[in-house]
Parts: C-alpha cells; sequence; structure tokens
C-alpha cells in the first residue's frame, strides 16, 4: 500500500511502504560527513514517535513525527517562500529585490536534525560600472565573491595616478573611492650644474620647475671661448643632455722692466703677473697685474727706481769729511774736529738696499773725571774717557753700599761713587723667640738695627732694639723668659692680694698670694713666685670638716661627690614615686646636713573621669598632692565638688557628676565649627559657599550647583561629639528650600546612612524659605563628621534652569562624646 504524510498544505507522496517490509533501496546516503541520527529499513527500526523516512543527506534514518525546523530571521532586501511551511523534508526558496545580487544557498532543505541546509542567504547591492579612465586601464576581478577593479595609467613616467588604484564594490551598492585619474605629469629636473664661466641665456629665471623637454641656453661669460652648443636639455630619469665648455682668454707675455723682473708664466684671463726690483731700487706703480676680458693687461708698467738713504747729519764736536751722494751703494765718512773727542759709532756709513745707512750712530763724546775713591775700599780702573766703566771693591770687614760699576756718559758718570760699610755679625735667635730679619736676609751694616720679638707665653728680658757701630753692637743679646699660667684658687681658698682670672699668664718673676675662707685651713706654701714658666711650688688646699654621709630615703636614692662643707646631697625617686620636699641637702659649717630629709611618696594614676565632663588642668604625672579639677562639658550642669587631690597614691572620692540634656549648639550658629570645616559637594556661585550654611545666616545660604545630582553638605566637628537633633532652613535670599533630607556620617572611616530606630532614613524638610525644621536623632549619633543631602527642592522664583538647586542653612545639637568611649548619660 501507499502511505501518505500531510506537511503543512500540501500532500508529499512518499516512498510506498508495505508494512512489517522494509522500505526501498532507491534512498542512499549521499553525505558523508553530516552527522545522522538512527538508520532503518522499516518503521520497526525506530522507536517512539519516529518514522523510518528518506532524508536527503543521510538516506533512510529515524525521523520524529511532525518534526519543524528552527524559524529563519527575514532577509534584508529579499524574501523567501516555503514549499510546504517548516516541516521535514519542505524546501525554502530566496529571492532578492531588483538591484541586489544573491550571495549563499539559494534553496535550504528542512533536514532530519530539525536544522536547514545549505549556506545563509544575504542580498548585497550591485555597483554601477564606474567606466574607464583617460590615459589608462582597468582589470576587474572578484575575491570570495567581492568584486575588485584595479585601474593603472599607460606611462607611469608620463602620467601620474590621482586617487585610488583599487577601489572595491561594497554591501551598500557603492563603490569604496572614485576611480581615479591619470593626469599629464611629465617628469622633472633638478637644475642642471652650470659652470662657473657659463652663463643662462634662458630662461629668464632659474628658479621654477624643469619638466620633460625643457631647455636651458647657455652663453660663456666675458673672457671666454665657447666650445659646444650651450644647450642642456632635460631628459628621463632626472638627466640632462647637451654640453658646453668655456675656455679663457690669454692676454700674451707682457714686456720685461728696467733694473726688475717679472714673477708668473700663465698669462690667461684673470691669472695675475707680479713685478720685483733688483737690489738698490724700489717698484714704483702697481706690483700685480691681471690679464683682462679683452686680451690686454690691466694697469701700466711699473718701473723700478734707485733707493734714496736721505742726508745724514754732522756730529757735535766733529765733520763730514767725504760725501758724494744719498743713493744705494754711496757712502759717507765722519771725523772729530774738537780736541780731547773721541770718535763713537760708525766712521764709515753706506747706503743699503733698503733705504737704511749702515752702521750706528757717529757721535764725539769727551772723558770724565777721576771718582771718588771710598774710606775702607779701593778702584779698579784707570780709563775715564767717554763709555768706559770702572769697578769698586771694600776691605775685609765691609760692604760696599751703592753701583758695583759707574760708566763715563759724555763728561759725566753715570752713578755716584759707592760707600763702604761696617759689618755687625748676626745675633742669633732668642731660646722661645726670634730675630727680626731683614727682607730679603742681609748682614747687619753700621747703623742698622737688629729687632727681638718672644713666643707667646714668653716675656723679652733686655733690649728690644740692638744698633749696629762700626762694626760691634751697642748692647748684649736679650732673652726670651717663660709666663706661669694662673691655675686658679684652691677649694674653698682665695687670693687675697689680686683676683686673676683663671688661666692667665702671669709674667717672669712675679708671685701669687693664697689664703682660704674659715672655717678652712691653708696646707701648703702661701706664696708662689713664677720662674721661667714655672711655679717653684703646687697650689696649697683648704682643709676643712665633714657632715658624714647624707641620709639615705625608701623608694628613691641620694647622689653626692664629697661631704665637707658647701657641699651638696641630691636626692632622687624611682619610678611612680614623687618627692615631697626640696630634693638637694647641703653641709653646714655645723658638720650637719640642713633642712629636712625628703621622702618619696606614691604617684597616682590619671583620675576617672567622669561622664560629660573633662580635666580643666590636666598633666602627665599626679604626684602626692596634686589637685585636679573637672568641667562639665557644654550643655551639662555641674553637681558636688570639681575638685579632687592625689594622696599616697589615691584619689579623693568625692560626689561629683554632670546632669543635663545634651542639646547644646556645637558651633554652627556661634562659629565654634570654623569656616574652613564646613564642605560641600559643589556650590551655586561664590556668593553661595559652604559656610554661609548657617542657621538664621542674614548674608545667605549654601546652594548646590544645577549640575549636582547627589548635592550634600559636610560638617567637621574635630573631636567626636553626639548629635541629638539638627535644624534647617531654606535660603531667604535666594526663596529656595528643601523638602527632604538624608543623613549620613562616618564611623571607622566609612560613611554610614543614619536609621531612625523606627528604620527611617528620609526626614521630613522645610515648608517654605524661613520655616524652622528640627529633626531629633533617635538613637543620636556618634561621630566626627556628618553630611547633610538636601532632596526635593522647592522654589518660588520660577527659574527653570535652576530646578535642581538645593539651598540650605542649618544647625548642629549635642554635646561631646566620652573619652573612654562610653555612650554617657
Amino acid at each position: 500500500m501507499w502511505k501518505t504524510l500531510l506537511l503543512g498544505a500540501i500532500f508529499l507522496c512518499c516512498y510506498p511502504v508495505i508494512e512489517g517490509k522494509p522500505r526501498q533501496s532507491g534512498c542512499p546516503r549521499t553525505n558523508k560527513v553530516r552527522f545522522c541520527g538512527k538508520t532503518c529499513s522499516t518503521d520497526g527500526d525506530c522507536r517512539g514517535n519516529r518514522t523510518c523516512l528518506c532524508d536527503g543527506d543521510c538516506g533512510m534514518i529515524c525521523v520524529k513525527n511532525n518534526l519543524r525546523c528552527e524559524n529563519l530571521p527575514k532577509v534584508k532586501n529579499g524574501r523567501f517562500s516555503f514549499s510546504n511551511g517548516s516541516y521535514f523534508r519542505s524546501v525554502l526558496t530566496y529571492e532578492c529585490k531588483k538591484g541586489y545580487r544573491l550571495r549563499g544557498s539559494v534553496e535550504r532543505t528542512c533536514r532530519a536534525t530539525g536544522k536547514w541546509d545549505g549556506a545563509k542567504a544575504r542580498c548585497r547591492t550591485l555597483c554601477q560600472n564606474p567606466g574607464h579612465i583617460s590615459f589608462g586601464n582597468r582589470r576587474i576581478e572578484r575575491i570570495k565573491g567581492v568584486k575588485y577593479i584595479h585601474f593603472w595609467c599607460f606611462d607611469e613616467d608620463m602620467f601620474k595616478m590621482v586617487g585610488t588604484p583599487r577601489i572595491r564594490c561594497q554591501e551598500n551598492g557603492q563603490w569604496s573611492a572614485p576611480k581615479p585619474k591619470c593626469i599629464h605629469s611629465p617628469p622633472l629636473c633638478d637644475k642642471p650644474n652650470i659652470p662657473d664661466e657659463a652663463a643662462v641665456i634662458y630662461p629668464r629665471s632659474m628658479d621654477r620647475e624643469f619638466k620633460y623637454g625643457d631647455r636651458v641656453l647657455l652663453k660663456c661669460k666675458e673672457g671666454y671661448f665657447k666650445s659646444g652648443l650651450g644647450v642642456y636639455q632635460c631628459k628621463k630619469g632626472n638627466t640632462w643632455s647637451g654640453d658646453i665648455t668655456c675656455s679663457p682668454k690669454n692676454c700674451g707675455r707682457p714686456n720685461d722692466i728696467p733694473n726688475g723682473k717679472i714673477i708668473g708664466y700663465v698669462y690667461s684671463f684673470k691669472e695675475k703677473i707680479r713685478y720685483e726690483c733688483n737690489e738698490g731700487y724700489n717698484l714704483k706703480g702697481p706690483s700685480y697685474r691681471t690679464c683682462q676680458a679683452n686680451e690686454k693687461w690691466g694697469d701700466k708698467d711699473p718701473i723700478c727706481e734707485v733707493v734714496d738713504c736721505g742726508p745724514l747729519q754732522k756730529p757735535d764736536h766733529g765733520d763730514i769729511i767725504e760725501q758724494v751722494a744719498f743713493t744705494y751703494g754711496n757712502r759717507i765718512v765722519f771725523d772729530c774736529t774738537e780736541t780731547g773727542y773721541e770718535m763713537k759709532g760708525s766712521r764709515v756709513r753706506t747706503c743699503l738696499g733698503d733705504g737704511t745707512w749702515s752702521g750706528s750712530l757717529t757721535t764725539c763724546e769727551a772723558p770724565c773725571a777721576r771718582p771718588t775713591i771710598p774710606v775702607n775700599g779701593k778702584i779698579v780702573g784707570n780709563i775715564f774717557s767717554h763709555g768706559k766703566s770702572v769697578n769698586f771693591y771694600c776691605d775685609s770687614g765691609y760692604k760696599r753700599v751703592g753701583a758695583r760699576s759707574i760708566k763715563c756718559d759724555d763728561g759725566k758718570w753715570d752713578k755716584p761713587s759707592p760707600v763702604c760699610k761696617g759689618i755687625c755679625s748676626t745675633p742669633r735667635d732668642p731660646q722661645n723667640g726670634k730675630l727680626h730679619q731683614k727682607v730679603p736676609p742681609e748682614r747687619f751694616l753700621d747703623g742698622d738695627e737688629a729687632k727681638f720679638f718672644c713666643n707667646s707665653g714668653y716675656d723679652l728680658i733686655g733690649k728690644k732694639k740692638l744698633r749696629c757701630v762700626g762694626k760691634v753692637w751697642d748692647s748684649s743679646e736679650p732673652e726670651c723668659k717663660g709666663k706661669c699660667k694662673f691655675e686658679g684658687s684652691p677649694k674653698n681658698g682665695y687670693t687675697p692680694n689680686e683676683n686673676f682670672p683663671r688661666g692667665k699668664l702671669l709674667p717672669h718673676d712675679s708671685h701669687v698670694e693664697y689664703a682660704c675662707y674659715a672655717p678652712y685651713t691653708l696646707d701648703g706654701t702661701n706664696i708662689l713666685h713664677c720662674n721661667d714658666g714655672f711655679w717653684n711650688a703646687s697650689i696649697p688646699s683648704c682643709k676643712g670638716m665633714s657632715c658624714g654621709n647624707p641620709p639615705s630615703i625608701s623608694n628613691g636614692n641620694v647622689v653626692y661627690n664629697d661631704t665637707s662643707y658647701n657641699s651638696t646631697a641630691h636626692y632622687t625617686c624611682n619610678g611612680g614615686y614623687s618627692l615631697n620636699t626640696a630634693p638637694v641637702k647641703r653641709c653646714t659649717a655645723k658638720k650637719r646636713w640642713e633642712g629636712l630629709t625628703p621622702r618619696c611618696l606614691q604617684d597616682c594614676k590619671p583620675p576617672t573621669i567622669p561622664i560629660n565632663a573633662r580635666i580643666s588642668n590636666p598633666s602627665n604625672k599626679y604626684h602626692s598632692g596634686y589637685k585636679v579639677t573637672f568641667k562639665c562639658n557644654e550643655g551639662y550642669n555641674q553637681e558636688g565638688m570639681a575638685t579632687q587631690m592625689c594622696f599616697l597614691g589615691s584619689w579623693t572620692v568625692l560626689p561629683f557628676k554632670c546632669t543635663g540634656a545634651c542639646n547644646a549648639f556645637l558651633g554652627k550658629h556661634n562659629k565654634k565649627i570654623q569656616d574652613s570645616s564646613i564642605t560641600a559637594s559643589s556650590q551655586l556661585s561664590l556668593n553661595h559657599v559652604p559656610s554661609l550654611a548657617r542657621l538664621d545666616s542674614v548674608q545667605g545660604a549654601w546652594c548646590s550647583a544645577p549640575t549636582d545630582n547627589l548635592p550634600y553638605i559636610e560638617i567637621l566637628l574635630g573631636e567626636e561629639k553626639f548629635l541629638t537633633l539638627i535644624k534647617t532652613q531654606g535660603s531667604k535670599k535666594d526663596l529656595r528650600w528643601a523638602t527632604k533630607y538624608e543623613i549620613q556620617y562616618q564611623k571607622d572611616g566609612q560613611w554610614i546612612v543614619y536609621r531612625k530606630t523606627d528604620g527611617t532614613q528620609t526626614f521630613d524638610g522645610n515648608v517654605g524659605v524661613t520655616s524652622l525644621n528640627a529633626i531629633a536623632l533617635q538613637p543620636r549619633i556618634r561621630t566626627r563628621s556628618v553630611r547633610i543631602y538636601p532632596k526635593f527642592p522647592l522654589s518660588l522664583d520660577g527659574d527653570a534652569s535652576l530646578i535642581n538647586v538645593c539651598c540650605l542653612r542649618l544647625e548642629l545639637y549635642g554635646c561631646s562624646a566620652p573619652v573612654d568611649g562610653s555612650w554617657g548619660a
């Protein structure tokens, strides 16, 4: 029998099935890769709600009855249709709108897996043909289904492509870029290298671009011959063709000059030659001549003139006996004509090639008179004519003072004759002193003085200055004697004659007298003598009586260095104890330690501070007898004795307490809280700063910025406080207020949202700009910082741009928190 299945609205004719018999074998498996379900031959091979059917990929497999494939999404710019809904073996066909092309599978079949076979379909737009380009060509190619066009120019040397050489057809039907263009752009050449001897005829300016085929016309500059066409042409590859050679013109060798010569062998354009004259001649005219462009030498020929040395004057007391001329090679002869004069310098002088006369200046000089011979000396030399010198020497034991040699100069000696002075032996440096030497050191002569100095701490004994008389000193050499240092008076002693400071240096041969204060007696020599830095005896001592060891104390110590008269003993206590009297006792003349012996009394620990109170006079140490005074915190009243006293390690127990409600001003209204301790998340302007948020402020109020979506004002309290009440107002000046508030406080570095005992965390605010709202805090808050968050602002000014602005004035009430961390009464 034939079995039919109803799929959607179409009946499909299936393979004939004979109950209990295998299906026909005309349904082979065609997809060896795909995962398939259980294969079958008859329905009996399938379990549950499944039937043995033919699947196009897997052959005969068990298929779930009424199997449907998943719904596929719509195709943009296209549509699809079913052959039989989305049931097994239904065929789905895709179709794109006009102007679009299908990418993917045109048909997809619902398979036994519940999936559509084939690839996902898309409708892609078709790009219009962009056409060809001038002076170029194109090539069309497809890569992975995408269309590309590649453009290029015919001659890349002559044409330059402007634009993108490769464009792509995009999904929107547009090309990725416009088609490019081939612009005629002949190659350029750099400026040609022009020889220095050449000039450009064309173009008129070389400050331009040179393109392929452009020409440059050249000529030779004045003074040069041209070889070649003189035409340069721009070629491909940034090269130039053509050449030019410019050779210099020649002026030929110029004429020689008398008494001179020409230096130089090149006679071409711009070259120079130099002229030189023979010895004894000077060049008159140009020393250099240059070959010019007209092939002639510049300037005229120079001449060589004979050198003229000029006339010489005859010497005083002499004359010229031979003279012809003053030019090169001629001579002049001199002679002294007056009796007694001798010639100095050159007798004959010749005119030289450099224009000067040979030899030295000629003079006639007179002789000098015999010089004075010094006492205790002699003169060496007996010729006293002009320019001659004589020397002087002193006898043994004498030294010359003055010139050793003098010279005769035209009848006068150039220096006076010296003298010979006697020499004294150099004194020795005194021990612990020194002789003041001359600088540089020399021997002491007749009339000289020798000065002596002693080292620090020594006195000069004798004359400070000695004079050399003849060859001996006028006195014997002095000595340096040491000073003695005053070591001070002995303990309990003094110097009755003079009160010297300790360490003073006393002179040699001085003395010091010592004495003792009553009741002490002197032990040793009472007068000491200074002898060359040393005392003749040791300093005496003052002996007296003893008070014996000072008494000891319990829970303490006594420290002393001596038990004699006027010595002291110092008492200290162990930790936790204090002295009840003065810590020092002194040894008196009665051999007793004066004053009462101190006692070490036990200290007290810091007192327990009553609740809601503080100590007005705290201390680091509370000794026996110390009194402390308690003072109640602001908002509390005192009951009982405020003063307590430490006695032998314990505090007196007197009734005292602080009573009253914790509802005092904390400082915003009376400015105990400084402006710097009030901050905010934002401010509307400089006229709305956080420090204006004080209750009943007449200067305005704090207002937040309109862009601040979570405004708040923060108050730093300094020390920990209890907050029990917050009063708020709006801004009377700005006509703004907040209708709700939230509160946060800081604890252990974290901000915590405040909730009342009943869980409330949002509190009613103000109902107008002047209304006063009070928020009672139960439980109260213990903190150092608090933030107030105004909510739901209202305004009377109607400015929509400031609708989010919150304005606020407030005051905090409470009291100081106990230091020990308790909550207080």
